[in-house]
């Protein structure tokens, strides 16, 4: 993509802070506590309150893993951009050793590699 950026180390911090969130998540009052239908007076009550309880734990139980797969998924993404910045500042390594500049101008290392081996 033309003109796109990512930061490693952001995507994995925004990674982490999902891992914390979910794991908030995880004690919700939600899956934590609950009435006891029986004791709601009301067959048509009961019923509903416990439908409405066993919607609600499933609902969170689902966030969970979904902020969890997410933060997975936005490490992964890092360690992809990682791997394929050290293997675009390894390629122009090897280019430039391989063909010397015959000006004998200077030469001044690609960006890439400064960042490649920041990350590394």
């Amino acid at each position: 993509m033309s003109g796109f950026e990512v930061e490693p180390a952001q995507l994995r911090l925004s990674g982490a802070r999902l891992g914390d969130l979910a794991r908030e998540c995880a004690v919700h009052p939600a899956l934590r506590y609950s009435a006891q239908p029986r004791f709601a007076g009301d067959p048509l009550l009961a019923a509903a309150l416990e439908t409405f309880q066993d919607t609600s734990a499933n609902a969170v139980k689902q966030l969970v893993e979904d902020l969890e797969e997410l933060g997975a998924r936005l490490n992964r993404g890092a360690g992809m951009y990682d791997d394929h910045e050290a293997e675009r500042g390894a390629g122009i390594e090897n280019s430039e050793a391989a063909a010397p500049h015959a000006s004998g101008a200077l030469d001044v290392p690609h960006p890439s590699n400064a960042i490649a081996a920041a990350l590394s």
